[in-house]
């Protein structure tokens, strides 16, 4: 799925990406909009990694949601 889709998609897809990422917030996921840069940074504070492995996850979670 392509980023643009993702924000296209959002409401649809904020629940999956809830799924995925459980540590981020109901909240924070709303507040970020499906902004990629957004979601990654969460990623990568919640889940203490590198932000190329955080933007790795953001990608292989938008192929299995496309």
């Amino acid at each position: 799925m392509k980023r643009e889709q993702v924000l296209a998609n959002w409401q649809r897809l904020k629940d999956s990406a809830h799924a995925e990422w459980p540590k981020l917030s109901a909240e924070e996921l709303e507040e970020s909009g499906g902004e990629r840069d957004k979601i990654v940074d969460l990623i990568q504070e919640n889940y203490e990694c590198e932000k190329h492995e955080a933007e790795r996850k953001f990608e292989d979670w938008c192929r299995r949601a496309g």
